[in-house]
């Protein structure tokens, strides 16, 4: 017969043991798994952050050759066309 303290070794020493088994690699692959995630949201927030920086190079150029009067972007009067 197992006393107080035997007993609670042996569950410790199983409850150890499963963890060493398989349980041990479950959490590494699920970090990995974290870390892959968390470099494509990174890499698309990064992509996403130097589009908007272009686009907004482009609306203040666009915005520039608006107030000059210059370009496509000036209106119907730069392309030939008589106000009514």
């Amino acid at each position: 017969m197992l006393s107080r303290h035997g007993g609670a070794s042996v569950i410790l020493f199983s409850a150890l043991a499963l963890s060493e088994l398989g349980c041990g690699r479950v959490p590494e692959q699920a970090l990995r798994d974290e870390q892959a995630r968390t470099r494509r949201y990174r890499d698309a927030y990064e992509t996403l952050q130097q589009e908007v920086t272009a686009l907004r190079a482009r609306v203040a150029e666009g915005q520039k050759s608006c107030a000059t009067g210059q370009g496509a972007a000036a209106g119907p009067q730069a392309a030939g066309a008589t106000p009514q």
